[in-house]
């Protein structure tokens, strides 16, 4: 069998983290070969079976992207994670739907493209407001509620044309950290903390934050197993992000397209990722 792992530009022989699983599917008879996504000369029928991981630009060419899905789909390729899951989750108006069912998220603020941010309307001291479609903290910023006219000229036109969201400013960030819980094939597999360097409310490693293995409670566990059980279709992998707000998990994001799985502080966890591709290949 052969499979394609997705990946981009910045990265096109995969991850040093994840490099080793061309080794440890070769080891279980599976040709793995790094692709980049938007590659026009990949003939994608190839293979039968894509695995994305390091799209992480795949939000500065959002309609492409789904095209690039449409177009696996097309040619009978499977993908994991699957398609469908990957459309609804690479904007974050998900969020929206996992709290009508129950999900207790960070407060939330969606502002549809095309529709005017009102001040009235959010009445927070601190917010942060992000793209629908982003990564990596992408137009991501902190800003304070006498800031807000400052925020809606700097934003303006971007949001003529794109979803953004408001959420309110969660301290348990910088005191507490945000916790990544992962999962492979829905099954548990390891818990992450990441922290925030000094006077930064971005935990990732790019704006000085650490990430260290953390052992969560039963409680927070099957908190995130719960979201978990309302995707449906092929999952390879999952990243619930969250934190703690008075002892309870409060959901940031359910990374389902692109999500470091740090493999590198849980050992094992990649074995466990490769035994949990063959589990949905053999079913």
């Amino acid at each position: 069998m052969k499979i394609a792992i997705a990946t981009c530009n910045k990265v096109p022989t995969l991850t040093d983290s994840e490099k080793l699983l061309i080794t440890l599917y070769s080891q279980k008879g599976i040709i793995a070969t790094p692709e980049v996504w938007d590659n026009p000369n990949v003939k994608w029928e190839a293979y039968e079976v894509v695995i994305i991981r390091s799209v992480w630009d795949y939000h500065l060419y959002a309609q492409l992207f789904l095209n690039w899905l449409n177009l696996l789909k097309s040619k009978g390729v499977m993908v994991l994670n699957d398609v469908n899951l990957i459309k609804e989750n690479h904007n974050k108006f998900y969020l929206k739907n996992l709290a009508a069912k129950g999900v207790s998220i960070v407060p939330t603020y969606y502002i549809p493209s095309g529709q005017p941010l009102e001040m009235e309307e959010l009445d927070w001291d601190k917010m942060v407001i992000k793209p629908a479609i982003s990564a990596s903290s992408y137009r991501t910023k902190l800003f304070k509620n006498e800031e807000f006219e400052e925020i809606k000229n700097e934003y303006e036109e971007w949001l003529k044309t794109s979803d953004y969201l408001i959420q309110k400013f969660i301290p348990e960030i910088q005191s507490f950290g945000e916790l990544s819980i992962i999962f492979f094939n829905r099954k548990y597999s390891h818990t992450i903390l990441k922290t925030a360097t000094s006077n930064e409310f971005r935990v990732q490693s790019d704006f000085g934050g650490k990430s260290q293995f953390y052992e969560p409670t039963n409680r927070i566990i099957e908190t995130a197993e719960r979201i978990i059980s309302m995707q449906r279709g092929d999952l390879l992998y999952a990243r619930i992000d969250g934190t703690i707000i008075n002892e309870k998990f409060v959901l940031m994001e359910a990374e389902l397209i692109e999500p470091e799985l740090f493999f590198d502080l849980a050992p094992n966890s990649i074995n466990s990722f490769v035994n949990a591709t063959l589990e949905l290949l053999e079913n």
